[in-house]
């Protein structure tokens, strides 16, 4: 099958306990697949702060599959064999629909939350296994399973802003991350109608060394950061909103 397609597979969705409603999609940027991607990752998750995440995507109608193209009728995700390691507090699974069966030529999206403690700190790796279904000579076939083993949720000691780590509606990434020598970066927050938010910046000592307030306009916005007086690290950055919060950290590298 097109790597479209195994990548959609790769949705991913999981929550929990404090947040169990089911979430809803975004809208891609750039009219992609899925969002965040595997180069994105997941957002970082902090000690005694619930965490939560989303992620979105787009199931395509068709593909290709022993060299016939054939529609996708859809994507079964085996919810019995997601896992993480090492565990993660808190870690749970929910999907919407609900039962993680995505038909295709739709959207949907999957949610991931925790409650991290003390001892969580460190990467945990997740891995999902999902199935895709294609319409082959009129009968329902399944392509093989996969399994999807790249995302991850990076926990730190840090919680200097107290506040829950939210990417649903309203959400934040940095690019180039890491900067890689480059003077200033560029943040781009996705706000689901017009609104106003204040950036606050944080180094690895959760000390406050920018903040900043900004207009918001529906869909994706743009915001340019000069990191010229910023030493090498790992920052985290937090955006508040009517909205809520979402948080993202960037890797400082001159």
């Amino acid at each position: 099958m097109k790597n479209i397609f195994l990548s959609i597979v790769i949705f991913l969705g999981v929550y929990g306990s404090a947040f169990s409603q089911a979430c809803s999609p975004l809208t891609i940027p750039g009219g992609g697949f899925i969002y965040p991607d595997s180069a994105t990752n997941l957002p970082p998750a902090f000690v005694n702060t619930p965490y939560e995440a989303v992620i979105s995507f787009r199931v395509p109608t068709d593909t290709v599959y022993l060299g016939f193209s054939v529609p996708i009728t859809r994507i079964a995700v085996n919810t019995s064999t997601i896992s993480i390691t090492p565990p993660l507090t808190g870690f749970a699974f929910n999907c919407n629909p609900s039962d993680c069966s995505f038909p295709g030529g739709t959207q949907g999206c999957a949610k991931i939350s925790a409650n991290p403690i003390a001892s969580d700190v460190g990467v945990h790796t997740i891995s999902i296994e999902a199935t895709g279904y294609v319409t082959l000579f009129g009968l329902e076939v399944p392509a093989p399973t996969q399994t999807i083993g790249y995302y991850k949720i990076d926990v730190s000691q840090f919680s200097g802003f107290g506040e829950i780590v939210k990417m649903e509606d309203f959400e934040a990434m940095f690019f180039p991350n890491p900067t890689n020598g480059e003077r200033k970066g560029n943040v781009s927050v996705f706000a689901p109608k017009r609104g106003r938010a204040k950036g606050k910046g944080f180094n690895p000592n959760g000390a406050l060394i920018w903040e900043e307030d900004f207009d918001l306009q529906v869909g994706m916005n743009n915001q340019t950061i000069d990191f010229g007086g910023f030493s090498d690290g790992l920052y985290f950055f937090t955006f508040q909103s009517e909205f809520g919060v979402t948080s993202t950290k960037v890797v400082i590298s001159k």
